[in-house]
């Protein structure tokens, strides 16, 4: 079945706000495919801000709202309060996060420090950013709503 559009106004707000092409067409409510909330989701966000000529170190908080706000972060929080995350076996990495816009800054000037960028490394961003206490974070509370 295909993925229902959002509404005209809310993609043309999404234009607006800079958002990748997933969540600019789809929105942020599901239902969501296995994938959205997968890795390719969070290249294709990263990709977006690449496309935008941003900077993974200078536009650090720009990028993490918009991944705050994409369609794969929703994806996420959707799948692990059914209980299945994305990225399994690392809760405990979230201990003294709590999924702030500037928690996630500091994960992408991290990353970038530690050779990530938007374009030949995005992969490896991407993992950095999965792999963080920040995402554990993410995926701990939306799992915490539901029990």
């Amino acid at each position: 079945m295909p993925r229902p559009f959002q509404p005209r106004e809310q993609m043309h707000a999404a234009i607006e706000a800079g958002l990748d092409h997933e969540t600019v067409q789809f929105g942020t409510e599901g239902p969501f495919e296995y994938w959205e909330g997968d890795a390719r989701a969070l290249v294709g966000v990263l990709w977006s801000a690449r496309h935008d000529d941003l900077d993974l170190d200078a536009d650090a908080e720009r990028i993490a709202s918009n991944i705050l706000a994409s369609r794969c972060i929703a994806a996420v929080r959707h799948q692990s309060a059914e209980g299945n995350p994305s990225v399994r076996g690392f809760s405990n990495e979230a201990d003294g996060f709590t999924g702030s816009v500037e928690e996630l800054a500091q994960v992408l000037r991290d990353a970038a420090a530690a050779g990530g960028d938007l374009s030949a490394k995005v992969d490896d961003t991407t993992h950095f950013i999965r792999r963080s206490g920040w995402f554990a974070a993410i995926q701990r509370d939306a799992a915490a709503v539901t029990a």
